[in-house]
């Protein structure tokens, strides 16, 4: 199962749980029907990136294949700009990484190849991500309210 498969599957389980949300528009992810972002945060775009239903602000970066690794130092960077932040991935690449992923703060979003079971495993809350305020003025995503542009492109630069 390649990364857009993984992202379309997890962004079907988001949207059964009502949770507002885009994707990134890398070219891998053209032939996907949801709605499109392009979002830097301190030099990484997440792959999804939204709000849950209880409106707190989540990235999701997600992998196919590979690069497992890599994903922690991606997810662990958004955590400067939201309150939640995961990995998502085929459930037999993120259990090599779980432990890790888990005590660093992160949560797993887990995509079952075999069936369409999609588990979640959530963060920890990020009490005060240092660019929460500019990503919520460049989206105008707050607590209270929901943007209302199909394509979005907004860039945190880093101080």
């Amino acid at each position: 199962m390649n990364e857009a498969e993984v992202v379309s599957r997890i962004c079907e389980h988001l949207q059964n749980e009502s949770w507002q949300f885009w994707i990134d528009d890398h070219p891998i992810h053209k032939e996907l029907r949801f709605q499109k972002h392009c979002l830097l945060i301190s030099g990484s775009r997440p792959d999804i990136f939204g709000l849950n239903s209880i409106k707190q602000i989540f990235a999701v970066e997600v992998k196919g294949l590979k690069d497992y690794k890599k994903a922690i130092g991606q997810a662990l960077t958004y955590k400067t700009g939201v309150h939640l932040s995961y990995i998502g991935g085929l459930n037999t690449h993120l259990n090599k990484i779980s432990n890790l992923a888990i005590s660093s703060g992160l949560g797993l979003i887990s995509v079952d190849v075999s069936d369409s079971d999609v588990e979640v495993i959530n963060p920890l809350y990020n009490i005060s991500p240092i660019f929460l305020d500019d990503i919520q003025l460049k989206t105008r995503l707050s607590p209270y309210s929901y943007p209302e542009i199909k394509n979005l492109c907004w860039k945190i630069i880093k101080k």
